[in-house]
């Protein structure tokens, strides 16, 4: 379990072929804790905390998306929206807490509440591989 204040600065880190996310302290790097979030064998390809840190949202290239509580040290949930051979390669969460993006590789946005897990949005129309989605300071 992590044990958070409002002045610790952490950074989330996922590598290459690791089905990890590495918490490391943002003042002397030390790694504070390791999770593993997808199966052995995934990579983690995006993530992203939300606005005061309490989630952190991931995609994988095995087409999944989750979120993450950090200060629980536990994955909370884990969506498979996106087909099952593409990666999921970028997520973002907005300002307001709650909507998350994912974007994948056959061009699939989903946009999902995060007030009660329905999925709002999902855009087929994009017939390009999305390598990043990012929400606007304003969503």
């Amino acid at each position: 379990m992590l044990q958070l204040n409002s002045l610790d600065i952490i950074i989330a880190i996922c590598a290459k072929n690791e089905n990890l996310i590495r918490f490391h302290s943002g003042k002397d790097g030390t790694i504070i804790s390791s999770l593993p979030v997808v199966q052995k064998g995934t990579t983690i390809t995006d993530l992203q905390f939300n606005t005061n840190s309490k989630l952190l949202v991931f995609s994988a290239d095995d087409s999944t998306t989750g979120i993450v509580k950090p200060s629980d040290n536990k994955v909370d949930q884990i969506f498979s929206d996106h087909d099952r051979n593409y990666s999921c390669n970028s997520i973002s969460i907005n300002l307001n807490d709650n909507l998350i993006a994912s974007g994948s590789a056959d061009g699939h946005l989903i946009v999902r509440s995060l007030r009660d897990g329905e999925v709002v949005l999902s855009d087929r129309q994009i017939r390009s591989p999305i390598t990043k989605c990012r929400f606007s300071p304003t969503s």
